[in-house]
């Protein structure tokens, strides 16, 4: 992935182009601080124990100078348990095919996370010439578990919303949260 955006980013001006770091977040160093850092796609969830998810925001935070800017998405806990995810196929077209894509998710509610398995078939023909089977462990949060985590990171919750806006309120259809955190 860093090569495909590096390859993407080599069209831009040298003083615009991102510095491309791979790493944990829970404990990468950029070697300097920022005004702003944004983990969108629900990154944070990935973190699933509480010690993780304060490693990672504690780190994001130490990369941040006072008053800068986090946003961040996750899963939000209240829609995840009342509109609990279903088992899924998608079929998706592809140049000698298609793909099969089947996702089941199981919830652990005592421990807010999900594991979700996907399992891909690559179809050429109407032969599968490919399978492919993986399952992420995310964890989802509750408003109130997220601002102390914050807090206990040296953030300041600033807002909750629905995502992808920032002043629609979050309600049990709303999937993703967005946080914007202010570093104190």
């Amino acid at each position: 992935m860093l090569g495909h955006a590096g390859e993407k980013s080599v069209s831009l001006p040298e003083e615009l182009r991102p510095r491309w770091i791979r790493g944990d977040a829970r404990d990468f160093d950029a070697g300097r601080q920022f005004d702003m850092a944004i983990m969108m796609f629900a990154v944070i969830g990935y973190l699933t124990g509480n010690d993780d998810v304060l490693a990672g925001l504690r780190n994001i935070r130490r990369h941040l100078i006072p008053g800068a800017l986090f946003v961040c998405d996750f899963w939000y806990g209240p829609s995840v348990l009342s509109d609990r995810p279903t088992d899924r196929v998608r079929v998706l077209p592809s140049p000698n095919g298609e793909i099969i894509r089947a996702t089941n998710t199981v919830l652990d509610i005592t421990r807010h996370t999900a594991a979700v398995t996907f399992r891909l078939w690559t179809l050429d023909g109407g032969n599968v010439t490919a399978q492919t089977r993986e399952t992420h462990l995310m964890r989802f949060f509750f408003p109130q578990e997220f601002a102390l985590l914050l807090s206990q990171s040296g953030f300041a919750m600033e807002s909750i919303s629905a995502f992808p806006t920032i002043d629609q309120p979050l309600t049990d259809e709303t999937w993703n949260a967005l946080v914007v955190a202010r570093a104190v």
